[in-house]
């Protein structure tokens, strides 16, 4: 288990992992080695992976049982500015445990789930009726989609990469398949607490899309487990 967060000091993403990495990562940090000898519960993990400012504020360490709270300390924000996906972590991790001598994997699969679908929707089209105020909120507007469609074609590009260095390195192949699960439509519920009507559009959608279609990304992720 990975929580992916931004460090807004250094622009580097920062990894709350269950996993030890015995290895450097080129780019992120992990908490683990950044705050060594201290730990994080998986609530306040969430939490950071999913600060985002003027919503909640960006956060800092509190080291227990130090009393000079004066040092700097990094802040923490949504690993969203970073990489929004978790691919870029997903990759960088997964290709140096495959590296391991001790692992004998040939195949697996990647499960991506997305609140719903990350493409331009018919209300994002271009309207000429913007003009000064428009430009000034733009750079916040700019941002919001480029965390959605930017950086999915980034991700997408990533995991690319990955699958055809392990399908076509030599000495050991590992087959790589990808599986994404997306609410069909725009309007996806993303409160914590669902309404019925909520809970009963995400019901209709999952057999729509996934259980009734023999050849959704459910079907494939059955038949991957059947092997």
């Amino acid at each position: 288990m990975v929580f992916n967060a931004t460090l807004v000091d250094n622009g580097r993403p920062l990894l709350f992992s269950t996993i030890e990495h015995d290895q450097d990562l080129s780019v992120a940090k992990t908490f683990d080695r950044l705050y060594e000898g201290y730990d994080a519960p998986v609530t306040s993990a969430v939490r950071l992976s999913s600060t985002f400012p003027y919503v909640t504020p960006a956060s800092r360490a509190h080291r227990f049982g130090k009393r000079d709270l004066s040092d700097s300390e990094y802040h923490v924000v949504d690993g969203g500015y970073y990489d929004n996906y978790g691919m870029a972590a997903l990759v960088e991790c997964l290709d140096k445990e495959l590296e391991k001598p001790a692992v004998e994997v040939t195949e697996l699969m990647v499960i991506r789930v997305h609140s719903m679908p990350v493409v331009t929707s018919p209300d994002q089209s271009p309207r000429s009726d913007r003009g000064f105020f428009f430009q000034m909120g733009a750079p916040v507007v700019a941002l919001d989609n480029v965390r959605g469609a930017g950086q999915l074609s980034h991700s997408n590009v990533e995991f690319d990469l990955l699958q055809k260095r392990w399908h076509e390195r030599a000495g050991r192949r590992v087959d790589i398949e990808l599986a994404t699960f997306e609410y069909p439509y725009y309007e996806a519920p993303l409160s914590w607490h669902l309404t019925n009507k909520q809970m009963q559009d995400i019901e209709k959608a999952w057999k729509e899309k996934y259980v009734n279609d023999p050849n959704s990304d459910l079907a494939r992720v059955k038949k991957f487990l059947a092997r």
